[in-house]
């Protein structure tokens, strides 16, 4: 191997090793800093939702990955489990029980360890048709959730799914890898 083409073989390595190097800082989430901090404050796709129907939140104000628990008052049922993003935002949709007595209520983000509460009120309409609670409606409900395994009855879809970005760093240094491979055997040859 003559000087100049151990040269060139040193230069395509590191230009390599910098790819892989670059490759994780391009795939991280820039860093925000947000002052005064978003003040807390709740908000829902709809204040009045019918039996068994789906009410969307958006909630602010809770820690960093804190996590929050979505209920109906004053039954105190728990619609949910969350986790508050980076910024302290959690959002999602919970099912608004088919059974709940339609009037009005009160739906609630609780967290603890810092404590915060948001609360709004909604109110429940009566589903219209057959009546949901009825003897034969509970035990089918009932055979659903317990044919579940324990502790899914409540999960959440949070959304925070980075496979995408994962399997795009994934494929970039698999190609810059396949072209450092192509430039050494060039460089090899000349």
């Amino acid at each position: 191997m003559t000087a100049p083409s151990k040269w060139r073989t040193a230069v395509a390595a590191v230009a390599a090793s910098a790819a892989f190097a670059a490759v994780p800082v391009l795939g991280a989430q820039p860093a925000h800093a947000q002052y005064p901090p978003p003040s807390p404050g709740l908000t829902l796709s709809s204040t009045a939702v019918y039996q068994g129907a789906k009410l969307a939140f958006i909630g602010r104000g809770f820690a960093s990955e804190q996590a929050v628990v979505a209920e109906l008052l004053p039954e105190q049922t728990r619609l949910g489990n969350f986790r508050a993003n980076r910024v302290g935002a959690v959002w999602g949709s919970v099912r608004i029980p088919r059974c709940t007595t339609p009037g009005n209520h009160v739906f609630r983000l609780r967290a603890s360890n810092p404590d915060r509460i948001l609360e709004a009120g909604i109110t429940v309409l009566e589903r219209p048709g057959d009546d949901p609670c009825t003897t034969k409606a509970v035990p089918k409900q009932q055979a659903r959730a317990a044919a579940l395994p324990a502790g899914q009855q409540n999960l959440a879809d949070t959304g925070d799914d980075k496979t995408p970005l994962l399997m795009g760093g994934a494929a970039g240094l698999a190609a810059l890898g396949g072209g450092g491979v192509l430039l050494a055997r060039r460089l090899r040859k000349h």
